[in-house]
């Protein structure tokens, strides 16, 4: 004789659900049985009360109407009528009632739980009674007015709807959520902005005021006052020169550095005079000019005595 596959056994102990899970016991045994081929009654029978295990065969020695050896339905029937007490109907409609889609539960798992609890219902319609509780029960808004607007549904369509339903919304979910969204309308403009060449930056800004920006040390003006030899004009400011006497020609209203004037030999023995030279700089609010003493590097120091009192002391002359 062959050896029979192995099968769990049956847990009393644990009373929660009992009535269920025997009742999903017993169908899988059944299923088993019959991918055995097993026809004859006694021999599953037998089978079962090997399989259900010792502590049900203590309970199964107990009960009334157990029926002969070679009967199999009358021992299913005795062990079912053990385990499902009578059930108080009404209660059991009240519970029915009371299921509600949770969180995460997807439409097929709240259909199979509505099928379970109705068969202790004793509905005469149990399609119509599951359909009118999902309507009541489901966490889908959309679900709910669909089949509202549409009474004549079916209980099989209104699944296959609620099906789809939330595959979209999965579907839609994850494209929100993905890391290919596209980019804000900000983030848009600080990209065009970083990669747009300097042209296009020039032609995108702003026409400038009539004020004039302040130059830097490195922008070389393009033109020169003929008086003071800075740049021209003068932004509404006199020019530096207008008054001043050239050390060179002696007429005013010039430098000596922009002088025409053929400039005029010193004699060695004499201190040269220092040329004043005028350097502007400029700031967002006002003008000011800044004048530097300039000497030659490559001459020698010029020295005078003088008498002070009866002694005679040498000077440097450097101003």
């Amino acid at each position: 004789m062959a050896a029979i596959p192995s099968f769990p056994e049956f847990d009393v102990e644990d009373p929660s659900n009992l009535a269920v899970r025997w009742e999903k016991y017993l169908k899988r045994f059944n299923n088993l049985v019959t991918a055995m081929n097993l026809r004859d009654a006694a021999r599953k029978r037998a089978l079962l009360l090997h399989y259900v295990g010792e502590r049900v065969n203590d309970i199964f020695d107990t009960l009334p109407d157990r029926g002969e050896n070679n009967n199999f339905n009358a021992a299913c029937d005795a062990l079912t009528a053990y385990f499902t007490p009578k059930k108080n109907v009404s209660f059991e409609i009240f519970k029915f009632r009371k299921l509600q889609q949770v969180p995460g539960e997807s439409i097929d798992e709240y259909h199979t739980r509505l099928q379970i609890a109705a068969k202790y219902c004793k509905f005469h319609d149990h399609d119509t009674e599951i359909k009118l509780q999902i309507e009541l029960g489901t966490s889908s808004k959309k679900l709910r007015q669909h089949s509202f607007r549409n009474p004549s549904l079916t209980l099989t369509d209104l699944i296959s709807y609620a099906r789809t339903l939330a595959e979209t919304e999965k579907q839609a979910s994850g494209i929100a959520n993905s890391s290919f969204n596209m980019p804000s309308s900000a983030e848009i403009n600080a990209v065009n902005k970083d990669n747009s060449s300097p042209n296009d930056q020039r032609s995108q800004r702003p026409e400038p005021k009539q004020r004039e920006l302040p130059r830097t040390s490195e922008q070389v003006p393009t033109r020169k006052c003929f008086r003071c030899g800075l740049a021209w004009p003068h932004k509404d400011q006199p020019c530096p020169a207008e008054g001043q006497q050239c050390n060179n020609c002696k007429k005013y209203n010039h430098f000596a550095r922009v002088c025409r004037s053929t400039r005029r030999k010193q004699p060695s023995n004499e201190v040269r005079k220092i040329e004043q030279a005028q350097q502007q700089v400029e700031s967002d609010d006002s003008d000011e000019y800044v004048y530097t003493l300039e000497t030659p590097a490559d001459k020698e120091n010029f020295q005078k005595t003088l008498r002070v009192g009866n002694s005679e002391i040498p000077f440097q002359i450097d101003t």
